[in-house]
């Protein structure tokens, strides 16, 4: 079985062309249109790869996803400006 792949996009066609994509390649996907509930599923523990847009980040805030955060995967930090 793929990855489990987080989408946050306010775009609901972009959102879906990467379900359909990325489900096509064997991926389990999650979608959502806004940050809050991104945000809900990282500090979860969900998902195993987040694909998000910049245009619906805040400017202000910087996403840091630590290792243990994420199934103890790779740790990523990028900060949205």
């Amino acid at each position: 079985m793929g990855a489990t792949i987080l989408v946050a996009d306010d775009d609901r066609a972009i959102r879906m062309v990467l379900n359909q994509a990325l489900a096509r390649l064997g991926h389990d996907v999650r979608m959502t249109g806004n940050a809050a509930t991104l945000w809900r599923w990282v500090a979860d523990g969900e998902g195993d790869l987040v694909i998000t847009d910049v245009n619906g980040a805040n400017t202000n805030d910087t996403l840091t996803i630590q290792s243990d955060t994420i199934n103890g995967k790779n740790s990523m930090t990028s900060r949205a400006s």
